[in-house]
């Protein structure tokens, strides 16, 4: 794998060396060089860099930029100087912020400059699982969330994407409104680096599981075409960032979670055992003709379950969890999880 080669200028010596450091420990993906005003703008005229990421106190408005593909300024807001040169250069990175936000803003910023395959993928594929079922409130953002931890603890790269019109998935994951696979969706066809693109965008949990911000507006999931919504999954399990995506899909069957079925390698359906949702997958099952070739990929999770109950579609069934009485989504997830009550290793099979 290529890596992205980035020149770091600042002449406060200390803070320059902390920064090198923290990004060559953490990401192996970059070929890094420290600098500061006295070598800067030597080193950039001997060699090519992708990023030159610089303090104010290391530029000079003679140097010559041509063989930086992207030039960043690293912000220090309380600077005139520093913000002048932000404005004039256009591109930059606060100064003084976790290090994975900054690499997160660099990366996506070199994204869009350029589409070559850079952390691109390692030939592999991820495996896509997705959670279905024509009824509503039976559980499944909580069971795809927590099939999700609990493939993460088990040491595999875990996504968690979310097709609902109105997702609720922000309080469980901890996600904000905000770009996500929005942008992601946005970007494609624009000749970026969607590996770099999507992992400037992902968040994790405290146990590792990958996840996007929510769509800023409800209308852009119902807009996203079919021809969309093949590439973006295309983009997602081709970028060798997860080893699994867990896809926690919306009651319709219509639009994308058409193409969420056929692309999918297992289909979760869930039920519990309230007349409600025994009556939505009768409908479903009334026209399972249209859906027989997705079935062979298909099984069940009883929800909510005091005992096994009969499902309506006839299919293995790889859990089955009882009714626990909590208002709060974590806790029934902390509860899924602590206690093993889905089979992981059946739902990933």
């Amino acid at each position: 794998m290529k890596k992205l080669k980035m020149i770091i200028a600042d002449n406060d010596k200390d803070y320059s060396q902390r920064l090198f450091s923290a990004l060559e420990r953490k990401y192996a993906n970059l070929d890094l060089t420290l600098s500061d005003k006295s070598d800067f703008g030597t080193l950039i005229q001997k060699r090519v860099y992708d990023v030159a990421l610089f303090d104010v106190s290391a530029y000079s408005g003679a140097l010559n930029l041509k063989n930086v593909k992207l030039s960043i300024v690293l912000l220090d807001e309380d600077q005139n100087e520093s913000v002048a040169l932000a404005n004039k250069i256009g591109k930059y990175v606060m100064k003084y912020q976790h290090i994975e936000k900054m690499y997160k803003n660099i990366i996506g910023y070199f994204s869009e400059i350029d589409g070559s395959q850079l952390l691109t993928s390692g030939g592999t594929s991820s495996q896509l699982i997705c959670f279905y079922s024509p009824a509503g409130g039976v559980g499944k953002t909580v069971l795809s969330c927590a099939a999700a931890e609990m493939t993460a603890n088990r040491g595999g790269r875990a996504m968690y994407l979310n097709f609902e019109d109105i997702a609720s998935y922000g309080p469980i994951l901890g996600a904000a409104v905000g770009k996500g696979l929005d942008e992601i969706i946005y970007q494609l066809g624009r000749g970026v680096n969607m590996p770099m693109k999507i992992q400037s965008l992902i968040k994790k949990t405290g146990s590792g599981v990958m996840f996007f911000d929510m769509f800023s507006n409800i209308m852009d999931v119902t807009e996203i075409t079919d021809e969309k919504m093949s590439e973006l999954i295309d983009a997602m399990m081709t970028a060798d960032i997860c080893d699994h995506i867990i896809a926690d899909m919306s009651t319709s069957l219509s639009g994308i979670n058409k193409v969420l079925l056929e692309r999918a390698d297992k289909i979760i359906f869930v039920e519990t055992p309230d007349s409600v949702c025994e009556e939505k997958f009768r409908g479903f099952n009334f026209c399972r003709g249209m859906f027989e070739e997705y079935l062979s990929k298909a099984a069940v999770i009883q929800n909510k379950a005091g005992t096994a109950f009969e499902s309506v579609l006839d299919l293995e069934i790889v859990s089955s969890v009882p009714r626990i009485n909590s208002d709060s989504a974590k806790t029934v997830i902390d509860e899924i999880v602590k206690k093993s009550r889905l089979d992981i290793g059946r739902i990933l099979s």
